[in-house]
């Protein structure tokens, strides 16, 4: 999955049987949104997403487009090429749920996050621009590794 374009056997094997482990060892059923290495083309689609090989499996859902979830009020936005595509993208989930109960809600993106990474030059979300759209939380995942930023008092925005 970490080269765009190129999944192997060994390596798609490999993942449905730890997704299959995982289900069978402790009940987790899987909701994921398609990242930028998974995908064929630009922006996520279902056709063009390898991580969609892991729709054959009864407890994994990837979503390939933004799709609200009300049981967790959560909203999965999958990888967009262009951040304004991004910003609509956002915009229109908040529009969706209610500016005045985005509050509830958990936004779960595939963006980058200016000044997580050093060296890198910004081309990203940062922390105003993603408290703008009212989410409760917002979980932004696109680095190879897990980073923190900030404190537990200012990571919030």
């Amino acid at each position: 999955f970490h080269v765009r374009g190129s999944l192997t056997p060994s390596v798609l094997n490999a993942v449905l049987d730890f997704f299959k482990t995982i289900h069978r060892d402790y009940g987790v059923r899987f909701r994921m949104i398609a990242g930028n290495h998974d995908l064929e083309t630009k922006d996520s689609c279902p056709m063009g997403n390898a991580a969609a090989a892991l729709n054959s499996l009864p407890f994994v859902e990837v979503v390939s487009e933004k799709t609200l979830f009300e049981d967790h009020k959560v909203a999965l936005l999958p990888w967009r090429d262009s951040m304004d595509d991004l910003r609509a993208d956002l915009a229109h989930v908040k529009d969706a749920i209610g500016a005045s109960v985005a509050s509830k809600w958990t936004a779960i993106i595939h963006a980058p996050v200016n000044g997580v990474v050093l060296g890198i030059p910004d081309h990203g979300f940062d922390g105003k621009e993603l408290a703008s759209y009212g989410f409760g939380l917002v979980l932004a995942g696109h680095y190879h590794n897990h980073k923190k930023i900030g404190t537990v008092a200012n990571s919030r925005w």
